[in-house]
């Protein structure tokens, strides 16, 4: 009887010594949960670019390629990060009136799409038949599918900002496509520069970019004003130039200009290049 009695003292001081000992190295957490996720990264501001396409009758034949060229390039910019201002400008005989100003697009900071689900730590099959542990099963269990349904939520709500900002840049793009211009008789290029200067100082920390689709021959009246450019990418596209002598002495004119302006670099790019040079620089993965 002794024994017995023993027996069931040994029994029940077990049972309970196992219920209250702490957690040892190697023991299973209570509730496991997938590693938290990092922190977001603020995005920066917008990229903001402005575009002059010059429709003087010295560049006329490349004024719609360009228009082109840029509508097809809208639509690619809809990708993950800050986003973007593009303001649109025509080279004229007056470039820095307000009619000379052809359309503004504006697209929101997109996130980009999450990863896949985290996995959970399945819990381990206790070791003591007495133990219970189906209730912290359920309790994980629930937590997961709480988890799966809030990652699906996030998923489609991205995915539908995305199809909402490609709409938008689409029928911006066509709006580019259906313009007819009519040939300008004079180049204020120096009034789309200094409008494109005033334009950027709204906008200090954000990334510019100054495109210009032009011959860069001033002609008529130019309005030329102090000129500040720091730290704007500027690139001239479909840049026309029939002669090599007044090429070189056009570039290096202009290089000079920008540069004094305080632009962060310059290039020009022929007609033949289209726009793959600039898609290379704005975009991951653009075309070779």
């Amino acid at each position: 009887m002794k024994r017995m009695i023993l027996g069931v003292m040994i029994l029940v001081t077990a049972c309970i010594g196992g219920v209250g000992t702490p957690e040892v190295a190697g023991s299973p957490a209570p509730f496991p949960t997938p590693a938290p996720s990092p922190t977001a990264t603020p995005l920066p501001p917008p990229t903001h670019m402005v575009i002059c396409i010059d429709r003087s009758g010295s560049y006329q034949e490349w004024t719609r390629p360009a228009l082109l060229a840029i509508a097809d390039l809208i639509p690619e910019l809809v990708t993950s990060g800050a986003g973007w201002r593009i303001d649109i400008r025509w080279i004229e005989a007056n470039s820095y009136r307000p009619e000379a100003h052809i359309g503004t697009f504006e697209l929101p900071p997109l996130p980009p799409l999450p990863g896949p689900m985290p996995t959970f730590t399945p819990w381990p099959t206790p070791e003591n038949p007495l133990e219970r542990y189906e209730p912290t099963r359920e309790a994980q269990a629930t937590r997961q599918a709480a988890a799966e349904a809030s990652l699906t939520a996030t998923r489609e709500w991205i995915q539908r900002s995305y199809q909402d900002a490609h709409r938008k840049a689409l029928e911006f793009a066509e709006t580019i496509r259906r313009l007819q211009p009519e040939v300008a008789q004079r180049s204020d290029i120096w009034g789309c520069l200094i409008k494109a200067s005033e334009l950027f100082v709204s906008r200090p920390n954000s990334e510019r970019w100054l495109i210009i689709a032009s011959d860069m021959e001033e002609a008529g009246t130019q309005q030329k004003n102090s000129l500040k450019l720091h730290g704007v990418h500027v690139r001239i596209v479909f840049w026309k130039a029939t002669k090599a002598a007044q090429a070189r002495q056009l570039r290096e004119l202009w290089t000079q200009r920008f540069q004094e302006a305080g632009a962060a670099d310059v290039g020009f790019f022929d007609p033949s290049l289209g726009l793959d040079p600039i898609r290379r620089e704005l975009l991951q993965g653009g075309k070779p």
